[in-house]
């Protein structure tokens, strides 16, 4: 249904994107990011970075002959949330927790975080408590450390009940030796 919002809580969305671009249905920024557009790389490129392929996966316009297509029939809402991290060379996911509260707050239906967390602050898990209440599904990446999750520092999402983990796999089926693995993997 075009009226399912998935938002993806990740470093924006390029909002001109031919496959996405009729698709974005709410977009803002956070931290770094002044909007839900997508930070271009800064080490060189025309790079769109992470939350663009992270949108084409969940809702890329199907049967136009070009990119992917996406898993579902949805609108986007485009939650930038990177800020550059000058003594890393890279951007760095902040403000999940506001991320994620202004999803539920405006019509988020499933919100999508594709990146690790070492660690829920009680922010996070305030954050994640708010989608539980109002029964928005969480889905969140278990990282790519190649560790257990069970065991700490590399717990991260699976320190709270409510979202959905899931690993990454080769196109076998089979785990990615990099991906984090653990019990608390749901899948």
């Amino acid at each position: 249904s075009t009226t399912v919002r998935v938002a993806v809580i990740d470093t924006g969305v390029d909002l001109t994107h031919p496959d996405l671009v009729g698709l974005i249905a709410y977009e803002r920024g956070f931290g770094g990011n002044s909007n839900g557009d997508a930070q271009r790389d800064r080490r060189g490129g025309d790079s769109i970075d992470h939350g663009t392929h992270v949108a084409g996966i969940a809702a890329a316009i199907r049967n136009n002959n070009r990119g992917v297509a996406g898993i579902a029939t949805a609108n986007i809402m485009a939650m930038g949330c990177s800020s550059w991290n000058v003594g890393a060379g890279a951007y760095y996911i902040c403000c999940a927790a506001d991320a994620i509260n202004d999803a539920v707050a405006n019509g988020a239906d499933a919100i999508n975080c594709s990146f690790a967390n070492g660690g829920l602050d009680d922010a996070t898990r305030s954050a994640l408590d708010n989608a539980k209440n109002h029964e928005v599904v969480v889905v969140c990446a278990a990282g790519n450390d190649g560790k257990n999750v069970d065991n700490s520092p590399f717990a991260g999402w699976n320190q709270h009940d409510w979202p959905l983990i899931v690993s990454n796999t080769r196109n076998d089926a089979t785990l990615n030796g990099t991906s984090n693995f653990g019990s608390a993997i749901d899948l």
